[in-house]
């Protein structure tokens, strides 16, 4: 089972297109968190980010989208991110992390700074780590939680998904699926 250090190497393994398309893919699995913080508090709207994604999508396809376009829609994705202090909820962090997430993609869009893209997969992680603390009992175990956490089954999916979105996005770009199914996959 690879480890978040090979999705890492991986990662800069792929080429500018392959990075975009495994970009996209963490944001589409990480948006259902910002939707439930959304709806749980009342606040922010998830169309600017799905609209954001869609965009993303229209440039992977080939549309061009010009560096207006894409700040304007990255200060749009940025006034949708929470301040985690105003609210109770760690949900706030998880949103934060989706759109943090959309906001980097669309700047790596624009720069194809492989950097961006490490971040991206590194928030989609983080974001996982957060739901397991959340979920442990932490009591006076804090003995090895890092080694605790990256072994965790949901760290594992993680990592798994995370490794999956890189092969997907490498069969995309050498012609074995369409846009339109790597889509679907990363929406299901």
């Amino acid at each position: 089972m690879p480890k978040k250090q090979d999705i890492f190497n991986k990662i800069k393994e792929l080429n500018a297109s392959e990075q975009l398309a495994f970009s996209i893919s963490c944001c589409e699995r990480m948006l259902p968190r910002y939707h439930e913080f959304s709806t749980a508090e009342g606040w922010g709207d998830v169309k600017v980010l799905r609209n954001a994604l869609d965009m993303l999508w229209s440039h992977l396809a080939g549309q061009e989208i010009s560096k207006e376009k894409i700040e304007k829609m990255t200060s749009l994705v940025a006034d949708q991110e929470p301040e985690t202090e105003d609210f109770c909820s760690t949900n706030a962090s998880r949103a934060l992390d989706a759109s943090a997430a959309i906001e980097l993609t669309l700047q790596f869009a624009d720069s194809k700074d492989e950097s961006l893209c490490l971040d991206i997969s590194s928030l989609a992680f983080d974001s996982v780590d957060m739901g397991i603390h959340e979920k442990a009992d932490t009591g006076a175990r804090t003995f090895n939680r890092d080694a605790r956490v990256s072994e965790h089954e949901l760290m594992q999916a993680e990592v798994s998904r995370q490794n999956e979105g890189i092969l997907l996005a490498q069969k995309w770009n050498s012609g074995e699926l369409t846009l339109d199914q790597l889509k679907k996959m990363h929406k299901e």
